[in-house]
């Protein structure tokens, strides 16, 4: 069996830092509103904010609470690989300066269904795509519009035999 610790502990950063950052949100959220309760004048635009904050907030800390045993990447690369017809590295970069602003692995099962798995780092997407290689070898590999386009028309066309379509790297 394969060894999938490194995604385990992939997840598990990624969840400990979006309950951090989901609860700064939701401190800000609350001195938002308090300042928009509290101070005179009008701060209805503070209060609005507020109102968005706390709700993001709660939102990011409760998503990510539970162990990462129970993520729905996880499950599907230890329990149901045969069902990953599709994986690539997805960066998304800011718009005007073009710098690098997250990176993940997707993976898309044959029911149209995606999973996500936050890679910080090339080498991490590097490692989970080799991962992913060794327990789905009948999952096509790397991004293209072809593929996409295949994939939302029909998921388990993307499904190859023998050797993969495409190159683990990303």
């Amino acid at each position: 069996m394969t060894d999938l610790s490194p995604i385990l502990d992939l997840i598990r950063t990624y969840r400990s830092q979006s309950r951090v950052i989901g609860a700064l949100n939701l401190a800000g959220g609350v001195a938002g509103l308090a300042w928009a309760l509290l101070a005179s004048g009008s701060n209805g635009d503070a209060g609005v904010l507020g109102i968005f904050f706390v709700g993001y907030g709660i939102v990011r800390l409760l998503s990510n609470l539970g162990p990462a045993e129970n993520d729905k990447a996880y499950l599907l690369l230890s329990k149901a690989p045969e069902r990953i017809v599709w994986a690539y590295v997805k960066e998304v970069r800011k718009q005007k300066t073009n710098t690098l602003s997250a990176r993940s692995v997707i993976l898309g099962a044959e029911d149209g269904q995606r999973a996500t798995i936050a890679a910080p780092s090339l080498e991490d997407a590097q490692r989970v795509m080799q991962l992913v290689a060794h327990v789905a070898p009948h999952a096509s590999l790397g991004y293209d519009l072809e593929r996409e386009r295949q994939y939302r028309k029909t998921p388990g066309s993307l499904r190859v035999a023998g050797a993969h379509a495409g190159a683990p790297s990303p």
